[in-house]
């Protein structure tokens, strides 16, 4: 407890209860990594863990980048959360691992139409300079091909994320019997 006012005491501790919802992949376990600011500086604590969720902890008051990580300790997704008294942490993890296969997918299979097209009208203008057919083909493969491969790049490294909310955390029940 930190002093606010003559006999008023601060708490300098939270209790948190931490949760994350909607995922159904390996259990991950949730790390801290304390941020404090003194003005123009910003102090980068070390990485913590805090447990593996479901769980409740004690932690300090402040800000903090908040980590979901694999039980390899590779880290899927952060957020930053500012803890200002006992709460409930919902983490929801967002993984984008459909999407960016789906993109890969969707690349490769334009790539190779557009690789197609271009090959055909590439032939049909190499036999005959005039053929119209060929020119329009190997006019909407080769650009086909740039522009699937510029969304790839564009959307196909999609990362993770972490949506944090903390809500009020109800005061625990007394204990003490009457």
């Amino acid at each position: 407890m930190a002093v606010v006012g003559v006999g008023v005491l601060a708490p300098t501790e939270a209790r948190v209860s931490a949760e994350i919802v909607d995922w159904a992949g390996d259990p991950l376990r949730l790390e801290l990594q304390p941020l404090a600011s003194n003005g123009a500086n910003l102090a980068i604590g070390p990485r913590r863990p805090i447990c593996l969720a479901p769980c409740d902890e004690r932690l300090s008051l402040g800000r903090y980048t908040i980590s979901a990580v694999r039980e390899d300790g590779s880290e899927l997704a952060s957020s930053l959360v500012t803890l200002t008294g006992d709460a409930r942490l919902l983490a929801h993890v967002v993984d984008n691992s459909g999407v960016r296969t789906g993109v890969w997918i969707g690349v490769g299979i334009a790539v190779g139409v557009g690789a197609v097209l271009t090959g055909v009208g590439a032939v049909g203008v190499a036999e005959n300079p005039y053929d119209i057919t060929g020119l329009v083909l190997t006019a909407v493969g080769v650009p086909m091909i740039l522009l699937s491969l510029s969304a790839g790049f564009a959307l196909g490294f999609e990362p993770d994320g972490l949506e944090v909310a903390l809500a009020p955390l109800a005061p625990l029940a007394s204990s003490a019997t009457p």
